[in-house]
């Protein structure tokens, strides 16, 4: 299925490479993740490296529905008729 990846990280092995202070969350390895679900990113605070997990993927909200949507392919033939892109695209 489109948009989906692995992960098969050792935590260990990660921080040692990077040089990790701290771990705030970890998200544990998958082989099948999709857009939505938690993925681990290393940032920066305060001077040091961390790792800390975030959802992975784009989402907003549709202002036509009120619900949250998850962007995971986008055509080029409709980017100046979706709410997401049209403004932007008229710029």
């Amino acid at each position: 299925m489109c948009g989906r990846f692995i992960n098969i990280n050792e935590q260990k092995k990660i921080s040692k490479i990077f040089a990790i202070s701290r771990t705030e969350n970890y998200a544990e390895n998958s082989y099948n993740i999709a857009p939505g679900q938690k993925i681990n990113i290393i940032h920066y605070d305060s001077e040091q490296r961390i790792i800390d997990s975030v959802n992975w993927g784009y989402s907003y909200l549709n202002s036509q529905t009120n619900i949250l949507q998850s962007v995971i392919n986008s055509r080029i033939e409709t980017i100046n008729t979706k709410l997401l892109f049209k403004d932007s695209y008229l710029k």
